[in-house]
Order: C-alpha cells, then sequence, then structure tokens
C-alpha cells in the first residue's frame, strides 16, 4: 500500500533586489560597495562612509582591469603581447621597435622635461 504524501513549498522573490552584476557594465568601486552594503543605512553620510572606504580599494581596481587586459592579445602589450602571440604560436620578427642605439636619429637630440 502506497502513502501519497504531497509538500508545498512557497517562494517568494523580492522584486525591488537590484541585481548585482549586470553583465558588461563596469560599476565603480563605490557603487558595488552600496550593492553589497545593508540598504537600510542610507543617506549622505552612508555614501561617504562608502565612498571613502571604496576610494582606498580604487587603485586595486585599476590594477586589476589592467592585469585582465595583459591576459589577451588585443589588449596586451610589451612582454605581454610577446607571451600571448607565442601561445599561438606567433614569434615578434627580429630587428622590430627601437632599440637603445636607434632611439634618435643623428641630428634629434633627446626631448626634456623642461617647458619652454
Amino acid at each position: 500500500m502506497a502513502i501519497d504524501e504531497t509538500i508545498s513549498i512557497l517562494v517568494t522573490i523580492p522584486g525591488n533586489q537590484e541585481i548585482i552584476s549586470h553583465g558588461a557594465m563596469n560599476d565603480d568601486v563605490c557603487e558595488v560597495l552600496r550593492k553589497l552594503f545593508n540598504p537600510a543605512l542610507k543617506g549622505v553620510e552612508w555614501d561617504a562612509v562608502l565612498c571613502s572606504l571604496a576610494a582606498g580599494d580604487a587603485i586595486n581596481w585599476t590594477n586589476a582591469k589592467l592585469a585582465i587586459d595583459q591576459l589577451t592579445i588585443a589588449g596586451a602589450s610589451g612582454i605581454y603581447l610577446n607571451k600571448r602571440a607565442s601561445d599561438v604560436g606567433q614569434k615578434r620578427p627580429p630587428n622590430v621597435g627601437i632599440t637603445p642605439e636607434t632611439k634618435f636619429p643623428e641630428g634629434v637630440s633627446e626631448p626634456s622635461n623642461r617647458r619652454i
């Protein structure tokens, strides 16, 4: 003899909850902290606290974005471009670029940092 038991589960999704990540949009650090912070704590004072916390972390976000750019051939530069190209079998041709010996042609002096 089989026993029929049913269980009802009610799931409620709040309609006013904001999405944390909007895909390709890049939020600044203060906006991300605001999304992750308790929404009940609001006002200009709390915004100032969050933005001051974010100011110290902004350099880390910038460094992370710059590091991520070096992971693809399209965004890489310098030695990272050499490494990304070598991953797909490409090699930098010899004598490409400016060597210290050929930096400035004869008759052209190095530019100075002084203002005229």
